[in-house]
């Protein structure tokens, strides 16, 4: 759960794990005004009796229920093929998705869909992230506008004998057909064999320093991670109606980004700890990034007390999966590297610092691009186990294009076999005269 703004935003995730209390409001809007079946848990009339003659197992499951603001938006509801899936993306190793076709919504649990006639089906392997895009040409929306969406919410049916936990996000930036920047989601456990009322809350503050909020490129949701190779043997979830519920009143998203001269990233700051970005070909071995004292890991950082450590999960080299971290165009957008003029680029260098864990070194690859995911321009830097090293470029290279209007620094690395997880730290990214 996030941990910025940590008393409202505690209690604002408590309530949202409850998953069908999560999210209140209004019943009406722009669909399906009116139409709000309410939760019935109580026995039918041919249960009647003493409570030994109950049996609990014919009691109704949580039932799908229609709660939305005032003002929403049916994003998906999965009734038609275009764009609901056929503008959906998924990756390598990712299972399969299908069209679920069923009736209304009860407590059968052969009853797979919430509302209308389909839902969509996920059968789950080893990569089993999908992702929404926000904006299609083809078929001729935008909904990237998320600054007064309050929270998003979907119906998800688990058809485990477990519990399962579910992760809903924002995508900070499409990287690929179906690669893209996440932002830290919001996690719903799902109980077996029921439907649950998954909420992803767009909290302001955490918005204006962890995405723009005015320009989300897409909404992913990402399951457990399962061995399945054979279709009846994957994990199986069911989700349907997805709903962007906005604001009756616009919220304003204050802008909380606060940059040293010349700085880009010291992880020293509290927001800081909330901006990097993670992203993989591969969801099983996508990083685990935290903001950590340097001293509790026997690391001197190069600058201030605090670093950035990343841990990469096991992998094969048939993934061809390229883990990495993101440091977000927002970020470089405050930066000063976009105020150098382009006579004097000669005259600054961009650089960080990184360090390799216990184990070998290994090899870096800091990706550069102009806004939008443009221009983008690659190195390939050694990585030593326990001590620093420092990446180092002149801006005149990095070239004007990449300077005055500048998009994200990406560092990925290749995949690793051995038997451990891999470990990273990074301090200082920077902008330093020549």
């Amino acid at each position: 759960m996030r941990k910025l703004f940590a008393t409202l935003c505690m209690i604002l995730s408590l309530v949202l794990a409850l998953g069908f209390t999560a999210c209140s409001g209004g019943n009406s809007g722009n669909s399906n005004t009116g139409n709000t079946p309410s939760i019935d848990n109580t026995p039918s009339s041919s249960q009647t009796g003493t409570v030994d003659d109950i049996d609990p197992s014919t009691f109704p499951k949580i039932r799908p229920y229609r709660d939305y603001n005032t003002n929403y938006m049916v994003f998906r509801n999965f009734e038609q093929w275009g764009p609901d899936f056929q503008l959906t993306r998924i990756g390598n190793f990712f299972g399969k998705i299908s069209r679920q076709s069923g009736y209304g919504y009860g407590a059968d649990q052969e009853n797979y869909v919430a509302f209308g006639d389909y839902s969509m089906k996920i059968q789950a392997f080893s990569n089993p992230t999908l992702y929404f895009p926000t904006v299609s040409k083809l078929f001729d929306y935008d909904y990237s506008d998320f600054s007064n969406v309050q929270y998003v919410s979907m119906w998800i049916y688990n058809d485990n004998d477990t519990e399962m936990t579910v992760q809903v996000g924002v995508v900070g930036q499409i990287t690929g057909a179906n690669t893209f920047v996440s932002v830290e989601g919001e996690k719903t456990k799902l109980d077996p064999k029921a439907w649950t009322r998954v909420c992803y809350l767009i909290e302001p503050n955490f918005a204006s320093i962890a995405f723009d909020a005015n320009a989300v490129e897409g909404l992913y949701i990402q399951f457990p991670a399962s061995d399945a190779e054979e279709f009846d043997e994957a994990p199986t979830y069911y989700v349907d109606e997805i709903v962007l519920n906005y604001w009756d009143t616009k919220p304003v998203v204050p802008d909380l980004i606060t940059l040293d001269t010349n700085e880009i990233m010291s992880f020293d700051k509290g927001y800081q700890r909330y901006v990097t970005g993670t992203k993989c070909k591969k969801s099983a071995l996508l990083p685990t990034i935290e903001v950590v004292r340097a001293s509790d890991y026997g690391v001197e950082a190069t600058s201030g007390d605090y670093v950035l450590r990343v841990l990469i999960p096991q992998g094969t080299v048939s993934w061809d999966s390229w883990p990495g971290i993101v440091i977000p165009e927002k970020i470089m957008q405050h930066s000063n590297l976009k105020n150098i003029p382009e006579d004097d680029l000669s005259l600054w260098k961009i650089e960080f610092d990184i360090m390799g864990g216990e184990h070998y070194g290994t090899l870096a690859f800091p990706n550069f691009y102009s806004a939008g995911g443009k221009n983008w321009l690659a190195y390939n830097m050694p990585v030593y186990s326990r001590r620093w090293s420092t990446f180092s470029e002149s801006l005149s290279v990095l070239q004007y294009k990449r300077t005055s209007d500048p998009g994200n620094i990406g560092i990925t690395f290749p995949e690793h076999t051995g038997a451990y997880t891999e470990e990273y730290f990074f301090d200082s990214f920077r902008i330093v005269r020549a």
